[in-house]
C-alpha cells in the first residue's frame, strides 16, 4: 500500500461517486436482462410450449411446473440484483478522490477501515476528458471522468458515476494548469537566482 506524502494543512477537495445512481444503474441493467429472458421464455411457451423442453426430465419421472420455474427465476434475479447493487453501493461509498495542490489521491475503505491509497501527481497526467455514455447517465447528469497517465504503473484512472462530469473534468484541468504554471514560475526563479549567484 502506498502512503500519501501530502501535508494535512494543504487545501483539498474531495469527490465521491454517486452511490445511489450506481445502484439504480446496475439494478436496472440486471432487471432489463431478466425481463428480456422472461419475454423470450414466454414467447417460446406461446409458440412451441416450454413443456417440450421438459420431456427428457419426464424419463426420470421428474415433474416441473414451467410457470413456477419462471416466477422463481424472476424472484431470484430480483434478489441477485439487489445483492449486487448493495455490494456495489458499499464499495463506492468508501471510494474517495481527494484533490490537492500537486496531486490527487484515490482512497478505498470499508466501514472506516482503509483498504488502499494511491497517489496521482499532476505532472503524470497527460489528458483529462469525460463521457456521458448511456441513457441513464444522460438522464441523471452523471458520467465518467477519464484521466490518462504517463510515467506510472497505471495507464489511466476512471472516476465512475460522477455527478456533473463536465465540470469536474474542467476543475481537474484547471488544477493541472495551475500546478504547471507554479512549477514553471519556480523553475524561472531558480534559474534567475543561479545566474545571479554565478555572476558573483
Amino acid at each position: 500500500m502506498e502512503k500519501p506524502n501530502y501535508k494535512k494543512e494543504e487545501k483539498s477537495y474531495t469527490i465521491k461517486p454517486n452511490q445511489w445512481k450506481s445502484f439504480f444503474s446496475n439494478f436496472s441493467v440486471v432487471i432489463a436482462v431478466a425481463i428480456g429472458i422472461v419475454l423470450v421464455l414466454f414467447f417460446l411457451d406461446w409458440v412451441v410450449g416450454l413443456d417440450i423442453f421438459l420431456l427428457p426430465l419426464e424419463l426420470w419421472e421428474i415433474e416441473l411446473d414451467v410457470h413456477k420455474l419462471i416466477i422463481n427465476f424472476i424472484l431470484s434475479v430480483f434478489g441477485i440484483a439487489i445483492l449486487l447493487g448493495g455490494l456495489n453501493y458499499f464499495f463506492l461509498k468508501g471510494l474517495n478522490f481527494t484533490f490537492y495542490e500537486d496531486l490527487f489521491t484515490i482512497q478505498r475503505s470499508i466501514f472506516s477501515v482503509m483498504l488502499s491509497s494511491y497517489e496521482v501527481p499532476y505532472k503524470n497526467i497527460s489528458k483529462v476528458d469525460f463521457n456521458r455514455e448511456g441513457v441513464f447517465n444522460k438522464i441523471f447528469n452523471s458520467g465518467t471522468v477519464n484521466v490518462d497517465l504517463t510515467g506510472m504503473k497505471k495507464r489511466f484512472v476512471k472516476l465512475d458515476f460522477i455527478d456533473n462530469p463536465e465540470q469536474i473534468s474542467e476543475y481537474i484541468q484547471k488544477l493541472i494548469f495551475r500546478y504547471n504554471r507554479l512549477e514553471q514560475a519556480k523553475f524561472t526563479e531558480k534559474h534567475k537566482i543561479s545566474k545571479i549567484m554565478g555572476g558573483l
